[in-house]
């Protein structure tokens, strides 16, 4: 099952898996996710933009489809944003590992479009629920 997620996952992405970058200093990646999850619905705390631009730190936001769907505008903004890179975090925030490759796939593909409906770009970046 894992390797199916893989598959599909790598296939949907960025060309190559990241694991790290670079070694040759110290840096940081900020990373957020902005989504609903099958157990309640969590809103993206509008002070973390906030934040992100009084200190001008460029952050990537990991977006679940329904989320997408369900704040458009807000996405919208943050998709403007120069600062912000918009990825994919699934459509239903599931366990990806306990799909088979269909299921997985959708998951990947539905939150795709939701997210390029909104801000008129794909995503190729995917952060997969649960780690």
């Amino acid at each position: 099952m894992l390797t199916a997620f893989l598959a599909v996952a790598l296939a949907m992405t960025s060309p190559g898996f990241v694991e790290h970058g670079p070694r040759t200093g110290n840096r940081v990646a900020l990373t957020f996710d902005a989504c609903t999850t099958t157990r309640e619905a969590r809103p993206f705390d509008p002070r973390i933009p906030a934040i992100l631009h009084s200190l001008n730190a460029p952050a990537t936001l990991f977006v679940g489809g329904g989320w997408a769907g369900t704040e458009r505008s807000v996405l919208a903004a943050l998709a403007k944003d120069p600062l912000f890179e918009i990825a994919n975090h699934s459509f239903h925030h599931l366990h990806l590992t306990r799909l088979d490759e269909d299921g997985i796939r959708g998951e990947l593909v539905r939150a795709q479009d939701e997210i390029a409906a909104v801000t008129g770009r794909r995503p190729v970046l995917f952060r997969a629920p649960y780690g």
